[in-house]
């Protein structure tokens, strides 16, 4: 397939690359900062865009089967919306390319907790993660009431490690007991799902 992976740069991003590539997919790295990505292959592309862009992220779209989403930010400070603006931008892109699917990354705050509870709106939930959720909630919002297939990838805390391919999977909760996983196992799920597509339109929970 031909993918455009956003957030190519970062932990997850280059993974995904990486995964990709020896998966036999052709690539394309959507970054602002090249150097950051160390990767050389035939079937890498890399596109320089800011997702911040709307133009930068139209015209990198058309041509894909497929958008992966590994946007994220460490700190920055609230209101945070450069997750959803850039999903805003893609989902507008992707209906003009006639793109027709999208798997994104989020957060596991933006999981039931309860039926009719998240697990960010939880008294037990961090509160320097709140800003960054609400903006993975307003992600999954667009996603869900857009037309094109998605699925959201919900992991808790990401160290990077190694990559075992032994996970819990849920959708819409997290596998009960889950503290953490590790990077290279949530991008190794992710290129699993594009070809199980066990979650279309659903958020999914991951978790050892």
């Amino acid at each position: 397939m031909k993918i455009l992976v956003f957030g190519a740069s970062g932990r997850l991003g280059q993974k995904l690359v990486a995964y990709g590539l020896e998966a036999g997919h052709e690539i394309s790295a959507f970054v602002r900062k090249p150097e950051k990505l160390k990767l050389q292959h035939p079937a890498l592309k890399l596109i320089l865009g800011d997702a911040e862009d709307p133009e930068t992220i139209e015209n990198a779209i058309p041509g894909h089967d497929l958008i992966l989403s590994a946007l994220g930010v460490s700190q920055m400070p609230p209101p945070i919306t450069l997750m959803s603006d850039a999903v805003l931008f893609m989902l507008e892109a992707m209906q003009n390319a006639g793109v027709p699917r999208i798997i994104a990354v989020g957060g596991a705050g933006i999981l039931q907790e309860t039926e009719t509870q998240l697990k960010m709106e939880s008294p037990s939930f961090p509160a320097f993660f709140k800003p960054i959720s609400e903006d993975y909630f307003r992600v999954f919002e667009l996603l869900k009431n857009s037309d094109r297939e998605w699925t959201m990838v919900c992991p808790p805390t990401m160290p990077e490690r190694v990559r075992t391919g032994n996970y819990r999977t849920l959708a819409n909760y997290f596998p009960e007991g889950g503290q953490q996983i590790f990077v290279e196992d949530v991008a190794d799920f992710i290129l699993a799902e594009i070809t199980k597509r066990a979650f279309i339109n659903q958020r999914v929970g991951i978790a050892y």
